[in-house]
């Protein structure tokens, strides 16, 4: 997931705002994830979820 260029747009678009809808949105996006992978939680995720 790769944060500091999504705020950098959202910044140089909307200013703070910008940044605002985009962390919010990537937010949704690691929820939404996690829901997908069937913890319940963040503290479900283990290594063996993560692929790099």
């Amino acid at each position: 997931m790769e944060v500091g260029r999504a705020n950098v747009c959202g910044l140089t678009t909307k200013g703070e705002y910008g940044v605002k809808i985009v962390i919010e949105m990537l937010k949704d996006e690691l929820e939404f994830t996690i829901a997908l992978s069937g913890c319940p939680t963040l503290n479900g995720i283990t290594r063996n979820h993560i692929r790099t």
